[in-house]
């Protein structure tokens, strides 16, 4: 089966993600454990949606239909955006047959060749045992203390890797101080 993604989808087919009678987008939460497909011939991978405002996407276009999120990939700790159609629930049946699909890659020549097997079983790891690795939120006080504007986020690998436009993060910074909170 050809896999489209929903960007080329006739609303009448719907979504891959999501209800399959419905041309609706799927939607995520910030800290949010998905599975990111994120293409380059590699498995469909365990991933957690990052705590970055989604205009921070350099090419963040408030005009589209498709939205793109932040992605931190468990195992090798890679950062992107992705279009919500690359992107599945974390469910039980998604778990499985994602996990089935890394289980399988890892066991073909390219797979053996780059170790995908050790790296795909420390990605699972990461996500039953440190589903917060690398987040500067781990509990939920710290969600209410961010959420209340007492806690900041440390994105500065975001910012290095130059996945976050800058300036709109300099206007977000402006807008703040204007309205007294801290950054």
């Amino acid at each position: 089966m050809n896999r489209k993604r929903r960007s080329q989808v006739s609303s009448s087919q719907g979504s891959e993600h999501g209800d399959k009678n419905s041309a609706e987008p799927q939607s995520y939460n910030f800290g949010e454990v998905v599975w990111a497909n994120t293409g380059g011939g590699y498995p469909t991978w365990p991933a957690r949606i990052e705590f970055i405002p989604l205009q921070l996407n350099p090419e963040y276009n408030p005009n589209s239909s498709i939205q793109y999120y932040p992605i931190f990939c468990y195992g090798t700790h890679s950062m992107t955006w992705l279009p919500e159609d690359a992107i599945s629930k974390n469910t039980a049946q998604n778990y499985a047959k994602y996990y089935r699909a890394g289980k399988k890659a890892a066991d073909t020549p390219r797979g053996r060749k780059e170790d995908l097997d050790s790296i795909f079983e420390g990605a699972i790891d990461q996500l039953e045992k440190d589903p917060t690795i690398h987040c500067s939120i781990k509990t939920i006080e710290d969600l209410q203390s961010f959420m209340d504007g007492k806690k900041t986020l440390d994105i500065s690998a975001w910012v290095e890797e130059g996945l976050v436009n800058i300036d709109a993060l300099e206007k977000r910074r402006n807008d703040m101080e204007k309205n007294g909170k801290t950054v």
